[in-house]
């Protein structure tokens, strides 16, 4: 039982960082044209 709540905890932790970096790196770099050209 703690093991599994540990990895949900884990996986959550992992999720928002990186959350919160593609956040940062899309809001760095407002000229996201290229993702557009396919």
């Amino acid at each position: 039982m703690l093991f599994s709540n540990t990895l949900i905890y884990i996986s959550a932790v992992f999720l928002n960082n990186f959350v919160q970096y593609e956040l940062l790196f899309l809001s760095a770099n407002p000229s996201s044209e290229q993702y557009h050209d396919g």
